[in-house]
């Protein structure tokens, strides 16, 4: 008779960790993230914060960093990449701060909300020389990119500085202009 059990999934998790990831240069804050057949290279400025790398970063749905080599055989996240270089310990994950849903929101609410959430708008240093800009502008939203001149649909875009040199851009949409899109850049 055999016997089958199952390894809770924080067990197995931490059996696993680390997996992939060889130090470099501790000085240089190197590593080598290795899976089948292929790996990169990533050095970090500090906690969180990835300086340059050849692998594929983004942030997945969780709002999580994640770094992976080229065919993504094999992928950690920035906690377990700052485990490696900082004495093994897991260090709290820098994170856009959390933004829920704002589109088709007016953008006077969504404005209040995105502010509210940390980020800052990225004020322009001279007014803009269109007049629809203009007039965004002049109520007060010193982070409108561009705006169009049609009236009746009158698309803008607005920007604000987001954490760990993103820029938060949104679009908006309407003569009493609501959130059309929202994404880093």
């Amino acid at each position: 008779m055999k016997l089958f059990f199952l390894l809770p999934p924080l067990l197995v998790s931490s059996l696993l960790y680390g997996e992939g990831l060889k130090l470099i240069s501790q000085d240089n804050r190197e590593l080598l993230l290795e899976g089948k057949s292929e790996s990169c290279k990533i050095t970090m400025k500090s906690r969180g914060e990835i300086l340059k790398t050849n692998c594929t970063d983004f942030v997945n749905s969780k709002n999580i960093n994640i770094v992976c080599t080229p065919n993504k055989t094999i992928c950690k996240t920035i906690k377990e990449v700052d485990s490696v270089l900082y004495d093994k310990k897991i260090v709290q994950e820098k994170k856009q701060p959390f933004l829920k849903d704002i589109k088709d929101y007016p953008y006077y609410n969504a404005r209040k909300i995105i502010i509210k959430a940390g980020y800052k708008p990225k004020e322009r240093l001279t007014p803009p020389e269109d007049a629809e800009s203009r007039k965004a502008y002049d109520i007060g939203y010193k982070e409108v990119v561009d705006c169009s001149s049609d009236i009746a649909i009158n698309p803008c875009q607005f920007k604000f500085h987001a954490k760990y040199g993103k820029t938060l851009v949104v679009d908006t949409y309407g003569s009493s202009p609501s959130v059309t899109a929202w994404y880093y850049e």
